[in-house]
């Protein structure tokens, strides 16, 4: 989002480019298996912290349900972080062994990063993660107290 990335996006639509088809084309296109895939993680959907943490969680057995990778999984982060009050979303996605992948999205009031780190991880003020071993309602538990101290 710099100015020399709106100044490129102003020579192409002189050039003739189409903004809606790129739109649509970049963030308006899923087939409808995605988001079936989409509704079952958004119904692990939870909010806590008095409303400002949301957090989704996707297990292993969901991604081989749906023959999905990792990667299917892109920005349904976004999803919890748009609900009216939340501050921060968490992913917790299911790997191998007991341990669980940690995502956060933070609105921008909230440096992520800390919480992360806490955990081993890292990243930036607004984005990062974790990798946190042990079962799910442990991890839960760890995470979301982590989140509600800083949130205090």
């Amino acid at each position: 989002s710099s100015p020399e990335a709106f100044e490129v996006a102003g020579e192409m639509v002189r050039r003739g480019v189409d903004p809606w088809a790129v739109a649509e084309r970049v963030y308006e296109t899923q087939s409808a298996h995605r988001l079936r895939l989409l509704g079952r993680v958004l119904d692990s959907l939870e909010v806590s912290a008095g409303g400002k943490v949301a957090s989704i969680t996707t297990m292993r057995e969901t991604l081989r349900e749906f023959a999905a990778g990792k990667d299917a999984l892109e920005g349904f982060i976004n999803y919890p972080r748009s609900i009216v009050g939340v501050e921060v979303a968490v992913s917790f996605r299911e790997e191998e062994g007991d341990v669980f992948r940690v995502s956060f999205r933070s609105k921008g009031r909230v440096d992520v990063s800390a919480v992360a780190a806490r955990f081993g991880g890292g990243g930036h003020r607004n984005a990062a993660g974790c990798t946190v071993p042990g079962a799910l309602p442990d991890v839960k538990r760890k995470v979301l107290e982590a989140l509600a101290a800083v949130l205090s």
